[in-house]
């Protein structure tokens, strides 16, 4: 680092220390700075010419040499056209920042793998996207230390992400801060999600059922309409035939996931979605702040039994245990009239635009923003870095200039997309050789939005996003290093059981001593108590 850098990062430090939260820091104390003596005291004119020497100190605008960031991230959707998005991105970053950017993408379902072996092999790499789990999930990441702390970079060099990050209301920084360490920056995104049902509406229409399902707003209600649906099959055309009445939610035969969630109410208005404390299979009452594992409650029975009885009455996928069929493929393949799904604000839109049929939204239950959200899809200096500076004002970028947004989500406007009178961007089908997911890549908010979705849906996201339910436990992490083998363990007995419970092939009765008893022998209760005592800790107790 030159002497340059190194001062303005020295001088940045000295005014912003202490202020990001830290994992486990929200109990600290704020502690009066202690009086100098008198004769140790500053003068006030000595104060005034430092302090006018401060101002006079170099901050970071560009660099004076041309800088290299090698960045790696994930690839879902087209991206044979890469390169040119690349270098478009490039005229960018060297004008405003004097950094010239390799983009290198991998396949989502490669990512793990390659960006795993290219850190165990020492590869240069300066920015990376952290997965949503796995190998290049930020836990495991930053558990393995293969994350540099960014804490005191990021307000010298990405000083647009800082003040987006600025407002309590949007402060997602917490989530991946450990150990009062800056591990990554979260994608700014949409965090306020729900569980929706999905029905199509060209079903509902040639049925009638159109203003029925519109006042869906409980099970029993919901029960009502699949029964409707299943009854007519043989009496609609045949493209409007499905296989199954509802399709599962993901490709492991789960119906509804009811991670942190009490899904045993019959009114929706009555389901509670609480923070699973980055374990899908963990729960955590906010009054009591006491752990416990959320499958084998008695909500979760509850559950079991639902699916089960809807299973016998024909209204569920039969081979869901053993498909590897996601609900959004399975509804474009008119393989289902609806399906679960997690979702964000203007989802319905986003949905019909993916399955090629209009689809109408009923919302279940809305979760609060965790700290398990923002950490999937984020940000993050490898150790092995080469330029961590010049990452970080990359970084800066990606969050606050919309070109580089659009062009890493949409690619090159004429070749990938147009933008239509109000402002919403569709795809070219003839000429598009590059299109991303729209949250990856820094700022969700500076992306276009697509056709269907509306002129104003980035000021409606944004809005339903800061007015959002915090977690009580946001910013609480977990390092489950030490119980490593027990979580691989209790996995292991989830992917048994779970399953099977979850798509109603099985009695929940005849099968819950054995799924305790398993559950107990792998070591549930020690990672319970784990996350406990993890808890407790961080609340200060």
């Amino acid at each position: 680092m030159n002497t340059k850098k190194l001062l303005a990062l020295l001088l940045a430090f000295i005014m912003i220390a202490g202020m990001l939260a830290g994992c486990g820091s929200s109990n600290s104390e704020t502690v009066a700075p202690a009086e100098k003596p008198a004769a140790e005291a500053a003068e006030p004119a000595e104060e005034a010419e430092e302090a006018e020497e401060a101002e006079d100190e170099e901050v970071f605008t560009r660099f004076d040499d041309l800088e290299t960031v090698n960045m790696v991230m994930m690839a879902w959707g087209a991206w044979d056209g890469v390169k040119e998005v690349e270098e478009e991105v490039n005229k960018i970053t060297e004008a405003e920042i004097n950094v010239h950017v390799n983009v290198t993408q991998i396949p989502i379902w490669q990512y793990g793998d390659q960006v795993g072996l290219m850190l165990a092999g020492g590869e240069s790499i300066d920015l990376m996207m952290c997965g949503a789990g796995g190998a290049t999930g930020f836990l495991t990441l930053a558990s393995n230390n293969q994350l540099m702390d960014i804490k005191d970079i990021l307000p010298v060099y990405a000083p647009g992400i800082m003040e987006l990050m600025a407002d309590p209301a949007h402060n997602y920084m917490p989530a991946n801060n450990m150990d009062g360490k800056q591990l990554a920056v979260p994608a700014l995104r949409m965090y306020t999600t729900a569980e929706w049902i999905f029905m199509r509406r060209d079903i509902l229409e040639a049925l009638d059922l159109t203003e029925q399902a519109d006042a869906i707003d409980s099970w029993s209600d919901l029960e009502e309409a699949l029964k409707v649906v299943r009854d007519a099959q043989p009496t609609l055309p045949a493209e409007l035939q499905t296989n199954c009445v509802l399709g599962q939610q993901n490709s492991k035969g789960i119906y509804l996931s009811i991670n942190g969630c009490d899904f045993s109410a019959d009114a929706w208005a009555d389901n509670k979605a609480e923070d699973y404390l980055g374990s899908m299979y963990m729960g955590c009452d906010p009054e009591t702040d006491t752990v416990y594992f959320n499958y084998t409650t008695d909500a979760a029975i509850e559950h079991y039994n639902m699916m089960r009885k809807w299973a016998q009455e024909g209204l569920l996928y039969p081979d869901a245990p053993t498909s590897t069929d996601y609900s959004d493929n399975m509804c474009a393949a008119g393989m289902c009239f609806a399906y679960p799904c997690n979702g964000e604000y203007g989802c319905a839109a986003e949905k019909s635009k993916t399955t090629g049929y209009p689809l109408m939204a009923k919302k279940v239950a809305g979760f609060p923003i965790t700290t398990a959200y923002p950490q999937g899809w984020s940000w993050a200096v490898p150790v092995t870095a080469e330029n961590p500076e010049a990452a970080a004002a990359v970084l800066n970028l990606m969050y606050t200039n919309k070109d580089v947004e659009n062009l890493f989500v949409w690619g090159i406007e004429g070749r990938d997309y147009a933008v239509n009178e109000i402002g919403e961007a569709y795809r070219l089908e003839d000429t598009c050789k590059y299109q991303a997911i729209e949250f990856f890549y820094g700022n969700q908010f500076n992306a276009h939005g697509s056709v269907g979705q509306g002129a104003t849906i980035r000021e409606e996201q944004w809005a339903d996003n800061t007015s959002g339910r915090m977690s009580k436990y946001f910013g609480f992490c977990v390092d489950t290093t030490p119980i490593a083998n027990e979580m691989t363990a209790v996995q292991n007995v989830i992917d048994q059981y779970q399953p099977q419970l979850q798509s109603g092939l099985v009695d929940a009765a005849s099968i819950m001593d054995a799924y305790e008893k398993d559950l107990k022998d792998a070591g549930v209760d020690v990672i319970v108590q784990y996350y406990q005592d993890s808890l407790n800790a961080w609340l200060g107790k």
